[in-house]
């Protein structure tokens, strides 16, 4: 399994505010946007979801799994060995891309600009006791955007991801959500559910083929 390297990967001793890859932004094809919200039990659950998902793939994903810092970028490189797509820890400046998995880094929320470009903040609070909190990123989601975006909720304590996922369902985004026989913990795809904000349930495979049906790329593994 083969993968680009044009995207550079930030090195040790770079600012906590990381210099992002700009200039390869602006070279970017995004044609649609997955958001991904992840608690306890997440690794387990992100890497079912991923491993079935193709490259390439229609849809950028960004991925917001409670870790403190130092474990997102371990996580990240692991998901990149083992699956499929390009998975890295985002920096402050990347964009975004079809095929590209970008993970909030333990310790800094992960706000969108209008461009969609990522910006970095660790001096916000935390949200719902956690940074990164998916309610953060999904709150910035343009919504000019919420259309061509999907929202999965997986295994996790507590309600993260919720009132983001329903402010982008109110404009048009679809918002899928981890079933509860396959959760270690039902606690935010079980908010959303009981919410009636869930569009489809099923375990993460299940959603990583939807996804693929959903956006187009490649074909199911």
């Amino acid at each position: 399994m083969q993968k680009s390297d044009s995207v550079r990967i930030p090195g040790p001793g770079e600012p906590s505010l990381r210099a992002g890859a700009a200039a390869d932004g602006q070279r970017r094809r995004l044609s649609h946007l997955t958001v991904v919200v992840a608690s306890t039990g997440g690794p387990g659950a992100l890497y079912q979801l991923l491993s079935v998902l193709p490259a390439p793939l229609k849809s950028g994903l960004i991925i917001v799994q409670h870790m403190p810092a130092g474990f997102t970028a371990s996580l990240a490189s692991h998901l990149d060995r083992e699956t499929a797509l390009q998975v890295r820890e985002a920096a402050d400046g990347d964009f975004p891309q079809d095929g590209l998995v970008l993970v909030a880094p333990g310790g800094f929320h992960l706000l969108l600009s209008p461009t969609l470009r990522v910006i970095l903040d660790n001096e916000r609070a935390p949200v719902h006791g956690v940074r990164p909190a998916a309610d953060v990123t999904l709150e910035t989601v343009p919504f000019n955007w919420a259309r061509r975006c999907t929202v999965i909720i997986l295994t996790g304590m507590g309600r993260d991801g919720v009132q983001g996922a329903e402010r982008l369902r109110q404009r048009g985004a679809q918002v899928w959500a981890q079933d509860e026989e396959s959760c270690v913990v039902y606690g935010m795809p079980g908010a959303a559910a009981a919410l009636g904000i869930v569009d489809r349930m099923g375990n993460p495979r299940q959603l990583g083929h939807w996804l693929i049906e959903h956006v187009g790329g490649g074909t199911t593994q």
